[in-house]
């Protein structure tokens, strides 16, 4: 007997998205994927540019839940999660445009691999270069996105159904089913690493994430992220590795790997200040002249004039810091929920770690270098 098509309730996400709607859902309703099959569900998140009201002029067949806030990201998808009638979920960013056979691509892959949940081939919206491929990170809990800016020449669209670490929270598919018995999206993240912390928990728990490359949707890419202050962005990249690595290590790995994060973004945090940790060798200092301590007290009040300068440096530390353990005790509900249903050790979980050595060495401190070293450097 053939199996009934597979119903899917894809879920988008909008905050004041209306440039982007039109040919973000234009492209879902030319899908090979037969229309009767999957439902469109959107997400506002207190839009102030007439989205609603273009969604109910022109899309009266959506399901729209309207919140009055921005919510971010997890929990929005986690709402419409809980109204959503499809076997599958589908997550799209409002700022993605899906190639025709996206969808079917996404179902096929499923149906031949079982996996729980199935990311796709990323573009940028002209195409021309790779956004992701799936994605890892680091023992530290810091992102790589395969092939991420490689020209889109290397995307071969009938290479393997491989293994990833993560999907890509803009474009994947996963089982309602498990999405909702792990908790789906952490909504205590807020903004930024839902998306892998929910691949680590999918692989912790003995589930299974897989790339399906002629899954091709293009991204408008951080249209959404530039609505927030820089120091948000930065915050918020900082402190949820952290809550990451604490939730779904094993109790031996995580006091290393998470002490290790907190020293490691310390450390970059000294470098950048250009901040000399060891004290001066003071019977050098009495052999120099009046005019060399001079130079060395000047080279002394030069760090408290770059402090100065790089507040707000010194604030997003204090702030990923402060709000990490504030987070602790909800973290610690959710740590032993994952660890009592861990299928999985970490050791088998961390061959999947696949991010290039030279890769972490030039980017291990990444979030700080983007949105803090844009300004010309100290002389």
């Amino acid at each position: 007997m053939e199996k009934d098509p597979t119903f899917v309730s894809i879920i988008i996400v909008n905050y004041n998205g209306l440039q982007y709607l039109q040919t973000c859902l234009s492209a879902l309703y030319t899908q090979t994927y037969l229309r009767e099959n999957y439902e469109i569900i959107v997400v506002d998140n207190g839009s102030t540019d007439s989205s609603i009201d273009f969604l109910a002029e022109h899309y009266p067949d959506v399901i729209v839940i309207e919140n009055q806030r921005n919510e971010g990201f997890a929990k929005p998808n986690n709402q419409a999660a809980q109204i959503a009638k499809g076997e599958f979920l589908a997550l799209l960013n409002n700022d993605m445009v899906v190639s025709t056979q996206w969808l079917e691509a996404l179902i096929a892959t499923q149906e031949r691999t079982g996996a729980e949940c199935i990311g796709g081939t990323i573009l940028n919206y002209d195409g021309s270069t790779i956004d992701c491929m799936g994605g890892s990170i680091d023992c530290f809990g810091y992102g790589y996105q395969h092939y991420h800016g490689q020209p889109s020449q290397l995307v071969d669209p009938h290479s393997g159904e491989i293994e990833i670490f993560y999907a890509c929270g803009g474009a994947m598919l996963i089982s309602k089913d498990v999405y909702l018995s792990i908790g789906g999206l952490d909504e205590d993240f807020y903004l930024y690493y839902e998306d892998t912390d929910l691949g680590w928990r999918l692989w912790v728990q003995g589930y299974r994430v897989v790339l399906s490359p002629q899954a091709i949707s293009y991204h408008k890419h951080n249209s959404t992220a530039k609505k927030f202050a820089e120091y948000q962005i930065a915050a918020y990249a900082e402190r949820n590795p952290l809550l990451m690595l604490y939730k779904n290590y094993d109790e031996a790995n995580m006091y290393k790997f998470l002490c290790g994060a907190i020293i490691l973004r310390s450390t970059r945090l000294i470098e950048l200040l250009r901040i000399n940790p060891l004290p001066q060798d003071q019977s050098a200092l009495k052999i120099l002249t009046f005019q060399e301590k001079i130079k060395v007290q000047v080279a002394n009040l030069r760090i408290f004039v770059r402090l100065i300068r790089k507040m707000d440096m010194l604030v997003v530390h204090f702030l990923t810091l402060v709000s990490f353990m504030s987070k602790m005790s909800t973290m610690k509900e959710k740590r032993k929920c994952i660890q009592t249903n861990r299928r999985r050790s970490d050791n088998e979980i961390m061959k999947k770690f696949d991010v290039p050595e030279s890769y972490f060495i030039r980017t291990r401190y990444k979030i700080f270098d983007t949105y803090f070293t844009k300004r010309k450097t100290d002389k």
